[in-house]
């Protein structure tokens, strides 16, 4: 152990000021480190044969290699005299610093401090001059990922290969965020890799603790940056887990997914969700199913890191390349290694669940925790498989089928038209939204309940059966189950009260704002067989409501008109199947009859667009598309120009 690291005081965990010398060429030439080197024609602050002195603990390291640079650093490969073995010297100078009490630095060198783990860079010490902060760490002597991509023979890793280094990054990622804190500059340059194979999370300059964000910062590298950050909407494990999601495409594709000739172009492709994967690749379906599920552009609806690894693609076996490249591990290595450091490993262990039915309120602060971090260290019940996003790309390319033809139709396509259908089996007559602590409810017409929980778990309770149908997490596969028989679910009769008190609130409270249906629209919404959706997407403005559902059902009610607009596949009004052939619209307004019209394609001739409803379209596809962009991922071109 470097004893660099008595350089921190134990109080406040800031650098002390002291004197680091360093010497060149002859060892009594010993000179001041904040000499400026201006005599030195070469690209870096040291050269191969200087010596830097640290004045405290007079140890002193001679400097063997340059290795790089980064935006604020320079890195050498250096050798103690105390200690055998090499090690990584970054040299950070304070005139690049913007912040006279270098509280940037101060924060990088003690999150760096407070972390071990197999698949981090370890920092052994740091100590300061003038000029220079120096922050000794292990050496990794081969290179970046990011190297190692671009030397592949290739061009780009094979799926065997960054498989293999994902679950190092995945392990890595996972530990710091259980740690709260957020690395924010993920990418293939700052993964180094050692002789073993092994990877190492390097560079903490811009990591930061939760509690310590500021939501307007924009800081990481473009190519990585998820859109969020650039609306100013700040950093979380969404947005880690993007930057993830560029680095595999990377991997497997040679160069990052939005990468253009300019920083604006980049930027409006990362806020557009504009990527494609060029026609020559033959990565898996699950490979790309990973990415697209980490490059959604609303957070929200992207995979937490253990979704991550435990994720089908990650699961899946792959042939050995036969350039596999000699340095990289076998996969079975690396998982093994990372179930023994226990953050690979699911837990078997059963999740805490309250023992006594609890008022809402009480139910509620006991559910009161944010989606991501209960998801994140959720273990596995035992029922049924682990959640899984198979179910999102069937789903978003619903919608998107709705928003295509509803485009279609109201840009005047000739092969497009409106006929008659029935109306929706059943449509959201009430909600209340309770997501400051609880979660958003709502009732159906028929009478059926559904509550999405703030932690991501979502029910649906049918009013004329005992059996609820939830699913762990939106798009996590459904399971079905009775109220008396929770033991091995992932439901608790917290969940159950919660979904309960919601059903009565609405009965009592907001009876009376109800839209009315006839007894025959009634009747047949109440005798349909349907399988209870459940709410899957809340988005809740000042002009509209959007709520997307489990079947692909999508309502959106327009809160100045008081109308409600339902979209869903089918003929003659099912929402069993997400799959059928027409888009369906239905109209539902206060003080006029409801009415349904089917989008028929490949039709010269049918109604004439109601010039209601043609209105409510327009805000209903302007508030799908702003706020559902998660919807795109399924519209993107496949095309062979690169992004």
């Amino acid at each position: 152990m470097v004893r660099l690291q008595q350089s921190y005081s134990p109080h406040s965990g800031m650098l002390p000021e002291r004197a680091a010398h360093f010497a060149v060429g002859h060892p009594a030439e010993c000179r001041d480190g904040s000499r400026e080197r201006e005599a030195n024609s070469g690209p870096s602050l040291f050269q191969p044969g200087d010596r830097i002195m640290d004045e405290y603990s007079k140890e002193e390291f001679h400097v063997d290699q340059y290795l790089g640079k980064g935006g604020f650093a320079e890195c050498f490969a250096v050798r103690s005299n105390r200690y055998r073995g090499q090690f990584a010297l970054k040299v950070v100078e304070k005139a690049k610093l913007k912040d006279p009490s270098y509280s940037k630095m101060h924060r990088e060198i003690n999150l760096h401090r407070s972390v071990s783990h197999p698949n981090i860079v370890r920092l052994r010490g740091s100590f300061q001059d003038r000029h220079y902060f120096f922050l000794v760490m292990e050496l990794c002597q081969e290179q970046t990922l990011l190297t190692l991509i671009n030397q592949s023979k290739r061009g780009y890793l094979s799926e065997y290969e960054s498989k293999g280094y994902m679950v190092g990054i995945l392990s890595a990622v996972r530990y710091l965020l259980d740690r709260n804190i957020l690395h924010r500059d993920l990418k293939p340059g700052n993964i180094l890799i050692g002789t073993d194979g092994n990877v190492k999370l390097a560079d903490f300059g811009l990591a930061i603790l939760k509690q310590d964000l500021n939501p307007m910062s924009v800081s990481g590298t473009p190519n990585y940056l998820a859109p969020e950050i650039l609306m100013k909407r700040g950093h979380s494990e969404c947005s880690e887990v993007w930057s993830l999601g560029c680095m595999l495409y990377c991997m497997l594709i040679g160069r990052p997914p939005f990468e253009s000739e300019s920083l604006d172009e980049t930027y409006a492709r990362i806020q557009a969700g504009q990527y494609s994967y060029p026609p020559w690749s033959k990565i898996s379906d699950e490979a790309r199913d990973l990415i697209n599920a980490c490059l959604i552009h609303s957070a929200n609806f992207r995979p937490t890191v253990r979704e991550m690894q435990e994720d089908p693609w990650m699961k899946m076996s792959h042939p050995v390349p036969d350039s596999m490249l000699s340095r990289t591990k076998s996969l079975k290595e690396l998982s093994s290694k990372a179930d023994a450091n226990g953050n690979v490993v699911v837990n078997a262990k059963q999740p805490h669940r309250p023992k006594s039915t609890l008022d809402l309120a009480s139910a509620g602060a006991a559910l009161n925790r944010s989606r991501r971090k209960s998801i994140a260290s959720e273990h596995d019940s035992g029922f049924g498989s682990d959640p899984d996003m198979s179910r999102r790309p069937a789903l978003a390319a619903t919608v998107n089928g709705y928003l295509n033809d509803i485009g279609a139709l109201l840009g005047g396509a000739c092969d497009f038209a409106l006929e008659p259908c029935p109306l929706p089996p059943v449509f959201v007559s009430k909600w209340v939204d309770y997501t400051n602590r609880r979660g958003f409810g709502c009732q159906f017409s028929d009478g059926s309940v559904s509550v999405k929980f703030n932690e991501g778990l979502c029910l649906s309770w049918q009013s004329n059966s005992s059996t609820i149908v939830y699913a762990q997490t939106p798009f996590s596969s459904p399971h079905a189950v009775h109220p008396a028989f929770l033991q091995n679910s992932g439901l608790t009769r917290t969940h159950i009260e919660v979904a309960r008190q919601y059903r009565e609130y609405m009965e009592r409270e907001l009876a009376d704002t109800d839209l009315l249906m006839s007894q025959a629209s009634r009747s047949a919404a109440l005798s349909t067989s349907h399988s209870p959706p459940y709410l899957v997407f809340t988005h809740l403005g000042s002009d509209c409501l959007i709520m997307v559902f489990s079947d692909g059902t999508v309502q959106v009610n327009l809160m100045k008109k008081r109308s409600k607009i339902v979209l869903w596949n089918g003929d003659g009004g099912t929402t069993d199947h997400v799959d059928s052939k027409f888009t369906c619209i239905a109209i539902i307004e206060r003080g006029f009859a409801p009415f349904a019209y089917r989008i028929r394609p490949g039709h010269m001739y049918g109604l004439e667009l109601p010039q209601s409803l043609e209105d409510s379209l327009f805000v209903v596809r302007r508030a799908l598309n702003m706020e559902c962009d998660f919807l795109h991922v399924s519209r993107r071109p496949i095309q062979s120009t690169e992004c």
